[in-house]
């Protein structure tokens, strides 16, 4: 990944720029995966790139939020960054509440997976 990049979503696939630290590889995996659960389908390659950017990074504040993580500061930045609107977020509530709710279900998921029993190798 080049220049100030930090992820980027193929539909199918998440790249996350290896210089930066875990927490941007967090919320810029969260941001990602609200592009691959909304922007991937042929209804939405229409959707203006500010509204797309506006909807994965809701996404991404919603997500990190119920996690635990304070980055609605960060997240209000980069939507006026990419001149999101307040109407595009508005517009698309029920969608980002869609897709942050698959996100942290598969979070969620995949925790109940975890074998928790079986101790940490040493």
């Amino acid at each position: 990944m080049m220049g100030g990049t930090n992820g980027l979503s193929k539909g199918g696939t998440v790249l996350l720029n290896a210089s930066r630290t875990p927490s941007v590889w967090l919320q810029t995996l969260c941001h990602e995966m609200g592009h691959e659960l909304l922007h991937h389908s042929p209804e939405t390659r229409c959707v203006p790139r500010p509204q797309v950017e506006a909807e994965a990074e809701s996404t991404a504040a919603v997500v990190l939020n119920g996690l635990g993580f304070a980055t609605i500061a960060n997240s209000a930045a980069y939507i006026r960054e990419h001149a999101g609107r307040p109407s595009d977020i508005l517009n698309a509530l029920e969608r980002i509440q869609w897709a942050s709710r698959k996100i942290l279900a598969g979070i969620q998921a995949n925790l109940n997976a975890a074998d928790v029993d079986d101790p940490l190798p040493e």
